[in-house]
């Protein structure tokens, strides 16, 4: 658990890079990856805005491997 907490802070920025993320969310078996860097994230205070792509992402992703 807490080498995934270390890889979602290093690479939360990654994870919305169009090619990277794109790449994870096609690669059916690899979903899981951005969606708990999105949730490790999503602990942190943010703002509004922010808080609302995390749930927009993770839902899209959660839509996706269902």
């Amino acid at each position: 658990l807490y080498v995934l907490k270390v890889i979602a802070k290093i690479s939360f920025f990654e994870v919305l890079s169009a090619p990277l993320f794109v790449t994870l969310f096609f690669a059916r078996s690899h979903y899981i990856i951005p969606l708990l860097r999105l949730q490790y994230f999503a602990q942190f205070p943010m703002e509004q805005k922010e808080r609302e792509a995390v749930m927009l992402l993770s839902r899209e992703i959660l839509t996706y491997a269902n």
